[in-house]
């Protein structure tokens, strides 16, 4: 993190949902990868995601189920949540009484049920763990053989884990904007050191996120914007590094959660505040300045009868030059603040 290029690998679906987080996203990311089964090979319909293919922001990483990374994944999610797929199964409609179908089962803070489904391509699961969940938790869709029903909280599990190795392979970072995912992700890195990417991509995703970007705004305009501001966007990047060594390894998801927030809120939103202040000051002495200047230069021009032109023509040459140098002492605050790249895109492209 802090690089000239930063990836991330997109979960859990193989689009994005909300078009809005994708715009967020392409402010930070220069590439993202979604999950997609090798099948698949033209595998974004929504207008958003063909949007962002055809810019290069968007593309498909592939999986099959022999592929190392689908099979370390699963590994590991069976491994972790062998009791709760095999708890799963005893709430599938008919598995036991209608109270017991009821109860919820905690899986990291998420409630398992079956009464919202997750779908999961084959492909994105080894041979091994599809055996497996096909006598636990597994109900075959007749209208599509090629994918798995899940609980939706287990579904949104196991492509956290997934995503989280795939990314590990391509020295990259998972991002969602799916709560449950998450706390899997967080959870899943809790032991590690605190200037891992994985840290620095949750505080990025959580500063982002605080711009409201107008809907309207072409995904275009977002990527021009970012190229254009190369400079500022990595000093961005840097500081969010720079930010995450606050973060210690002692801490629960809940807690970790609960520091990324504070950071955002008390670092990071009042220096885009800091900024806006400063250019309001800076930009009220100017005016001021350039408004004594032009009286002074008509009093001047009248009470001399017209004969002092030149003095006048100074004094409004001096005008010019103060408002040319208000709009420099303006960008340079800008370019000096770390986050200087957030207060451009949001005025850029707020609502």
């Amino acid at each position: 993190m802090g690089s000239d290029c930063e990836i991330a690998i997109y979960h859990p679906f193989m689009e994005f949902n909300d078009t809005n987080f994708l715009k967020t996203a392409a402010l930070y990311w220069d590439k993202i990868y979604t999950i997609v089964p090798e099948a698949f090979q033209n595998p974004y319909i929504e207008k958003g995601s063909v949007e962002a293919e055809s810019a290069g922001l968007l593309a498909p990483a592939y999986v099959t189920s022999d592929s190392e990374e689908t099979k370390l994944a699963s590994k590991e999610f069976f491994n972790d949540y062998q009791k709760q797929i095999i708890e799963a199964e005893s709430l599938l409609p008919g598995g036991q009484s209608e109270k017991a179908q009821r109860e919820s089962i905690l899986v990291t803070d998420c409630k398992l049920h079956w009464e919202r489904i997750h779908n999961i391509y084959l492909e994105k699961m080894s041979w091994e763990l599809r055996d497996l969940l096909s006598k636990f938790i597994v109900k075959n869709d007749d209208s599509d053989n090629s994918s798995l029903i899940m609980p939706e909280n287990l579904g949104q599990i196991y492509m956290s884990i997934l995503a989280s190795v795939i990314a590990e392979s391509k020295n990259t970072v998972p991002i969602t904007d799916y709560v449950c995912n998450n706390e899997v992700i967080i959870n899943r890195y809790l032991d590690t050191l605190q200037e891992r990417k994985e840290n620095q991509a949750q505080l990025a995703t959580l500063s982002i996120q605080t711009l409201a970007i107008n809907p309207k705004v072409p995904l275009i305009n977002i990527l021009r914007f970012r190229d254009k501001h190369r400079q500022e966007l990595i000093n961005y990047r840097r500081q969010i590094r720079n930010l995450t060594r606050y973060i210690c390894g002692e801490l629960d998801t809940a807690q970790k959660q609960s520091l990324f927030e504070e950071i955002t809120k008390d670092e990071i939103i009042p220096q885009i505040k800091d900024i806006e202040a400063k250019l309001i000051s800076e930009e009220n002495f100017f005016m001021i300045a350039h408004t004594v200047n032009t009286v002074v230069a008509i009093g001047t021009l009248i009470l001399s009868g017209g004969q002092a032109w030149l003095s006048s023509f100074l004094q409004a040459t001096a005008s010019i030059g103060l408002n040319f140098y208000g709009n420099i002492r303006a960008e340079r605050n800008i370019k000096d603040s770390s986050f200087g790249y957030l207060y451009k895109a949001q005025q850029e492209f707020g609502n």
